[in-house]
């Protein structure tokens, strides 16, 4: 296998922000790429001593395994992990491979002891510890959500297990949870893992979370034995438990089976798939204590279908996508352009984020209902182009093109737009995006994210400076001043909670629709 088929250069991901650092390299966020033309990237590259051990040949095989795989398996598995996309070279040597930033839903705000709070991924080592710190720290589980929890990552263990593929390292270093709507999982550090058998790097395994004895590292047997117990230590939150008395309080059933699963003997441990029916008793039983008799069972999200491709787009400097097909039974990846900088993709990764991440992320007519913005009221007055007297709509001041005709056409969709943002009013503000571009108002997913993103979010004082063509498309420049939440802030400070915007839109225009946001061309921020 030629790992130059499966690679992009390392130019192609311009402006680097570093996110992390580890034993093995550092991971850049990058907004040049697109993972399925929907999820925010991050780039791992390992130090240059890690990299003479990688085995490049099967990093390029984890690569070309998703497009393999049927589009279900596939999207499911990139649902559950971030695992390799596309390998990335620097004059012709491979140095890491790109991945899927960590979803916004697996991140949390922590309390901090100046009463802010601070974003962190949301690692399964938090939840190993005495209920007076996770009240502490604001994370709302109970032994319900726990098995839950220890529910979808069974099932999720046992489908990888089909797939040929072995965590090896299972440890709350590369897993990382989510509590709401369902508690759920997400891998990282998926170039750990054992892809039949082989590694990318030699097996090693966390301090504390070691199998017993010689036995072979990263084996279907070892992950069993470190799911059993991470439910010992879930239940009896300790980080380093070993006693099953606190999981056989819950259910003697389950008890059984965390002491069978820390065999010596590999041959002797029960496979995450037979927790699964011991879990649902579990659940069912009141052993979760489950309120008011519902009883929530976790199942695998039904995958969706990625978004269309371009067939005729090839890779522009300015930014690439990695995206399948729609359907077939491989998943090819192109590179197509996207100019994925803009406000909102660096809100959207930014609390995924990253997405963004970043995030997340990895996604109509453009005037408002009648009697719900300013802008909505104007146009429902009048069809003419004439500004308004005082040169304002809404938040929107536009003076410097007062005088162009297509002025106060622009400005009611921006004042409409940024009214809709601020009253929570999502179906008129979503109206303004034209579909082929940054956002689809028609992707729940989608919608989810800028719903999410945007949740705590006012905007004031926008100005629009500018309207000039650039071909099909006019370009607005416009500045303005938002304020939200701790935590939804942009990328490079997400706890900001005040934030000047400079940001040059470009528009779409139809006779149907009128103008729409189809992307944000330049945008830059500074704090208030």
């Amino acid at each position: 296998m030629d790992p130059a088929a499966f690679a992009v250069d390392k130019s192609a991901l311009r402006a680097l922000t570093e996110i992390g650092k580890g034993g093995q390299g550092r991971v850049w966020a990058t907004d040049s790429v697109r993972i399925n033309q929907t999820w925010s990237a991050v780039y791992k590259e390992y130090d240059a001593s890690v990299l003479a051990g990688v085995d490049v040949q099967l990093l390029a095989t984890m690569v070309a395994f998703v497009p393999a795989l049927d589009p279900a398996s596939g999207r499911w598995l990139c649902e559950q992990a971030a695992w390799p996309a596309a390998l990335v070279q620097d004059n012709g040597t491979v140095r890491g491979f790109l991945m899927r930033r960590l979803p916004a839903d697996f991140e949390m705000l922590l309390p901090q002891r100046d009463g802010s709070c601070q974003r962190k991924p949301s690692g399964l080592q938090f939840l190993l510890n005495p209920d007076e710190y996770l009240a502490k720290m604001a994370i709302p589980i109970d032994d319900r959500k726990r098995l839950l929890l220890l529910r979808n990552l069974a099932e999720t263990l046992e489908r990888f297990h089909r797939l040929g593929i072995v965590v090896g390292d299972l440890s709350p270093n590369n897993l990382m949870f989510q509590l709401s709507p369902a508690p759920r999982c997400f891998f990282i550090d998926c170039d750990a893992m054992r892809l039949h058998g082989a590694s990318v790097l030699r097996q090693a395994e966390t301090p504390d979370w070691e199998v017993p004895g010689n036995e072979e590292l990263g084996t279907a047997a070892s992950d069993a034995y470190k799911f059993g117990l991470l439910a010992i230590r879930l239940f009896a939150r300790d980080q380093s438990a070993r006693d099953a008395w606190a999981l056989n309080a819950v259910s003697p059933q389950l008890g059984r089976l965390a002491v069978r699963s820390q065999a010596v003997d590999p041959d002797h441990r029960p496979a995450p798939a037979e927790w699964i029916p011991v879990l649902d008793e579990a659940i069912r039983g009141g052993g979760a204590r489950a309120t008011n008799g519902f009883v929530h069972r976790v199942t695998p999200a039904a995958p969706s279908h990625p978004p269309p491709v371009a067939p005729s787009l090839r890779p522009s400097p300015a930014a690439v996508t990695l995206a399948p097909p729609p359907s077939g039974g491989t998943w090819l990846r192109r590179l197509l352009p996207a100019l994925v900088i803009g406000l909102l993709l660096l809100c959207i990764v930014g609390v995924i984020a990253s997405i963004a991440n970043a995030n997340d992320g990895k996604p109509v007519a453009s005037g408002a209902p009648a009697a719900t913005t300013v802008a909505a009221r104007s146009a429902a007055t009048t069809d003419s182009p004439t500004p308004e007297p005082d040169a304002t709509a809404g938040i929107v001041t536009y003076d410097a093109v007062v005088a162009r005709p297509e002025g106060a056409r622009v400005v009611r969709m921006l004042a409409g737009y940024f009214d809709a943002v601020n009253s929570g009013d999502w179906d008129t503000a979503l109206r303004s995006y034209d579909p082929a571009g940054i956002i689809d108002p028609g992707d729940p997913a989608q919608r989810r994210s800028f719903m999410r993103a945007m949740s705590t979010t006012e905007d004031r004082d926008a100005v629009l400076h500018a309207l000039r063509p650039s071909g099909a498309e006019t370009l607005a420049e416009l500045t303005f001043t938002s304020t939200q939440q701790a935590g939804y802030g942009p990328r490079r400070d997400p706890a900001e909670t005040c934030t000047r915007w400079e940001v040059t839109y470009r528009l779409t225009y139809s006779e149907r629709f009128g103008y729409r946001i189809l992307r944000a061309r330049d945008a830059a921020d500074s704090p208030c």
